[in-house]
């Protein structure tokens, strides 16, 4: 019952506002603009039960929760504070993902001495991975018999983890480097 009052009073103001807007617009060129804007209007006010029912409010909400998000970043984004902050969390990201990375290198028997990250303009995605590592001892000594099959293993490795770094990091097969002595 209290939805039902609330969704009339907002009919009724809205009448009253257009009908004072509508007196003040008479004969002038934008009288065919503004009956169209208030037409427009006066349809949403009464379809509102029915954009409630349908469960869009929500999408209403979120979209206007993401543009004033976005705003407020774009705000905030010549600020010096910004750019220190987003500073701090790219080194934590890096310092995060290169242990992600040492991780899988390290199921795979190889050891990681260098990665280097390049990033989109925006900082927000990688862009470019380059990883510098060694297979470890225990790994050559297990293939010993010859240099051929080491470089068979050493590519098949490779090509495993650049699969997995596609997936982690949503990269694509060219934008991964991987140079393994």
């Amino acid at each position: 019952m209290e939805y039902i009052k609330s969704w009339l009073k907002i009919i009724l103001y809205m009448n009253i506002l257009l009908l004072l807007c509508d007196n003040l617009m008479q004969k002038t060129a934008y009288e065919k603009y503004y009956r169209f804007f208030s037409g427009f209007l006066l349809v949403l006010c009464l379809l509102k039960p029915v954009i409630d029912f349908a469960g869009t409010e929500p999408y209403f909400y979120a979209s206007f929760l993401q543009k004033e998000w976005q705003s407020e970043r774009n705000r905030m984004k010549y600020s010096k504070e910004l750019s220190e902050v987003e500073a701090v969390v790219q080194k934590e990201c890096e310092t995060a993902y290169k242990k992600q990375i040492e991780e899988v290198a390290e199921q795979y028997g190889i050891s990681v001495k260098k990665v280097t990250f390049r990033w989109d303009s925006a900082k927000e995605h990688i862009r470019k991975l380059e990883i510098e590592g060694s297979l470890k001892t225990l790994q050559n000594e297990k293939y010993k018999k010859s240099e051929k099959q080491i470089g068979s293993v050493q590519t098949e490795t490779v090509e495993k983890i650049k699969k997995i770094m596609m997936q982690l990091y949503n990269l694509k097969k060219s934008d991964i480097q991987i140079e393994v002595e």
